[in-house]
């Protein structure tokens, strides 16, 4: 690639700041999965019975919320829902994996 043209090259690659950005919410559901930093499985514990609930997300706090509200089927029969664990992974598909196996 000749220097000067326009275009990023390995040196100027190196060079580049890289910045983090934070979709808002509304955006969130609509970027590829490549585009998230990270994913989550989790385990919930109902607080009113003894239920767990297992699952992955890519936004965490959201998700919580959301088995609170009652917008989960499963979920909304149970609440209130506390969260008793979690790991992070770099990929929707390794999260899906360890999800499965817990």
């Amino acid at each position: 690639m000749a220097e000067g043209n326009g275009l990023l090259n390995r040196r100027t690659v190196n060079t580049v700041p890289r910045v983090r950005i934070s979709p808002s919410p509304q955006l969130i559901k609509f970027l590829p999965d490549f585009i998230m930093n990270h994913f989550y499985v989790y385990i919930l514990k109902s607080i009113i019975l003894n239920k767990h609930y297992y699952g992955h997300t890519s936004n965490l706090e959201k998700r919580i919320s959301d088995h609170n509200l009652g917008l989960s089927n499963f979920t909304k029969k149970y609440i209130t829902w506390e969260l008793i664990y979690f790991e992070e992974f770099p990929t929707r598909s390794e999260a899906m994996k360890r999800e499965k196996v817990l």
